[in-house]
């Protein structure tokens, strides 16, 4: 039952973003490039972020179980 109301909320959360998105390409004709490039630096900014973190944890984990043995 819970992937059936994800996939269902999913969904619809689809087809309200994207009526969205041409409602305000209809009154802003650029809009739309502008926020595909702003999300796609944010993502890649937070994949950056999320790849540096795991290092740093990786790292640590690695010298507390060399240090153990």
């Amino acid at each position: 039952m819970f992937l059936v109301g994800t996939v269902i909320a999913m969904g619809s959360y689809t087809v309200f973003i994207g009526s969205c998105s041409k409602a305000l390409k209809e009154k802003v004709p650029r809009i739309t490039k502008k926020l595909t490039w702003a999300s796609s630096l944010v993502a890649i900014g937070l994949e950056i972020e999320a790849i540096e973190v795991g290092d740093v944890r990786y790292e640590d984990g690695m010298q507390a179980w060399f240090a153990s043995h």
